[in-house]
């Protein structure tokens, strides 16, 4: 593309879901991903922001900012503009409060940049360099695939080199449009209807927590850090060969049973991103392409380990096999068959292995040293993420909402998982317990809906009312709608909700937060909102304020 050449692209399904997130509860840190390394020695700063500048304009997914258009959101690829690498001084002992300030500035995805890099300097050669991307343009392999990149890049300026970097042979929009055109007709239609009977019936987990759900939830979060010792994970390794498993699939069946023991619940739903990198062209590409896949545990009966084992292979290779339905979409599924509000999370725990092995850093005159700084917030109330490591055997990030649970409660529950995980290496024939966990469960935030009553047909009858029924029935594909008749009932989602929240603000010229359309919405009640808001701003001469972050241009 040209100096100042700008091209626009429909968002991926990933990315599609993220701005919706995002959109939902915007500038949350949960949506931010974080890369961290101390530096030692003498560096040059005008290298190492000349480094970052040949990342950036090598991958388009880092030149990219949103937007929605009348189909959904959109990519907007730009050129480079130059970014720079500022240095703070910090002293050590408010380094962590430094990172955790960098990591909670929000971004925005209207106007980006969406990746950014600070310097702390903790001495005169001695720094904590602070990556951070919005997850809407990377996720955990592309954030490796940037530091590789960035190291190979800054020891080549120092030498005067060419860093010689492999050409890139597509771009993370043509991986895009490739899903597009893969996903839809009779395979997305194929993919949907499997997925549809692998969760139907699949309850939300409610977890024994130490507090009650908030109303608003603010996504705070902490992190317990422990170890599964080196010769425990080569029983279960052992054990995993011998049952046709992975030592993934051992781990699922540990966190599903720790989960049912802390819910009193048998049916388990938990999320686990696969990397979604499905051709070879993929494998060097920044970009936002990893697709957790729901994996259900009916872990009910007393089986042995070995059965429990048998029944997570199954749904694990089944899961596998339709690997590239979307997330979002699976998400939907959830959401329509409990009846809940758009915007409701659907799934409360996640586990993730990694396998991607760590790249050697090395540059001239500097020693890096890889950080795990904990970002203070959690995307879901319970996730554990399991780090291989050669000394120690597995180091396990438990992270958790600090909302919802006390550290001592996280603490135990990482104690009970490697307990479960030894008794499962021990005797892999005994009945595996989920008998829970002495605790009273606290008040559920969210009563299942029942399902609607018919409501009489009303016809639309004021102008305004009119107006909206046109912008309905054309969102949700129908021809009669009364204004009794709620949205999401006829077959609406979140995106066509902020759909209709932009058709409203180009009619009317008046603006809705998005949480206040994620309850029910019909003709009659938005019409009501819509006059309120014009009388307002005819009143005050003025449109009537929005939310710093509604705006955008």
């Amino acid at each position: 593309m040209t100096d100042d050449e700008v091209l626009v692209f429909p968002a991926s399904f990933a990315q599609r879901s993220m701005w919706l997130e995002n959109e939902i509860n915007p500038g949350r840190p949960t949506y931010h991903v974080l890369a961290a390394l101390r530096l030692r020695g003498r560096l040059d700063t005008g290298a190492l922001r000349r480094a970052l500048n040949t990342v950036v304009d090598r991958h388009e997914a880092l030149r990219t900012v949103f937007d929605l258009d009348e189909d959904g959101p959109v990519q907007i690829i730009g050129p480079a503009s130059e970014l720079d690498v500022p240095v703070t001084d910090v002293a050590r002992g408010d380094l962590e409060a430094a990172v955790t300030a960098e990591v909670t500035k929000p971004f925005d995805l209207y106007r980006g940049p969406l990746v950014r890099m600070r310097l702390l300097r903790t001495a005169p050669e001695e720094h904590v360099a602070v990556l951070v991307m919005h997850h809407i343009v990377t996720d955990g392999v592309s954030s490796a695939l940037f530091v590789a990149e960035l190291t190979a890049c800054y020891g080549a300026y120092l030498r005067g080199e060419d860093p010689g970097l492999p050409p890139l042979e597509i771009q993370y929009a043509d991986f895009t449009m490739w899903q597009h055109e893969n996903l839809r007709g009779e395979k997305l239609s194929g993919l949907t209807r499997r997925w549809q009977r692998r969760l139907d019936g699949a309850p939300p987990l409610r977890l024994f927590t130490d507090r009650p759900y908030p109303a608003e939830p603010t996504f705070a979060g902490d992190t317990h850090t422990f170890t599964v010792p080196a010769p425990l994970v080569s029983r279960l390794d052992a054990l995993a060969r011998q049952e046709r498993a992975t030592a993934f699939m051992v781990f699922l069946a540990a966190f599903d049973v720790l989960l049912s023991r802390y819910s009193g619940q048998q049916d388990i739903t938990v999320a686990s991103p696969m990397a979604g990198r499905t051709r070879p062209e993929l494998a060097g590409l920044i970009g936002f392409f990893v697709n957790p896949l729901l994996l259900r545990t009916d872990v009910s009966g007393e089986p042995t380990a070995r059965e429990l084992i048998g029944r997570v292979r199954n749904t694990c290779a089944e899961a596998f096999d339709d690997q590239e339905f979307p997330f979002e979409s699976a998400l939907e599924l959830l959401r329509v068959q409990r009846r809940s509000t758009a915007g409701t999370p659907q799934v409360q725990a996640m586990l993730v292995l990694q396998n991607m092995p760590v790249p050697e850093l090395r540059t001239p005159d500097l020693v890096i040293e890889p950080l795990r700084p904990d970002s203070k917030a959690a995307s879901y109330e319970l996730a554990l993420d399991l780090e291989p490591d050669d000394e120690t055997g597995y180091r396990a990030f438990l992270e958790y909402s600090s909302e919802l649970f006390d550290a001592a409660t996280v603490t135990e529950m990482a104690a009970e998982f490697v307990t479960i995980l030894e008794g499962i290496a021990a005797d892999p024939d005994a009945p595996v317990s989920t008998k829970p966990v002495d605790r009273q469960p606290m008040p559920w935030s969210e009563e299942p809906a029942q399902p609607p009553a018919e409501v009489p047909y009303r016809a639309p009858q004021t102008p305004i009312e009119l107006e909206l029924h046109e912008i309905f029935c054309e969102l949700l594909g129908l021809e009669r709608i009364g204004v009794d008749d709620d949205f999401l009932d006829l077959g609406g989602d979140s995106l066509s909700l902020l759909q209709l929240r932009n058709r409203v603000r180009e009619e009317y010229g008046v603006e809705f937060p998005v949480r206040e359309l994620f309850g029910r919405v019909d003709i009659d009640g938005l019409a009501r909102r819509v006059l309120e808001r014009l009388l307002a701003q005819d009143e005050n001469g003025r449109s009537p304020q929005s939310s710093p972050n509604e705006e955008h241009p």
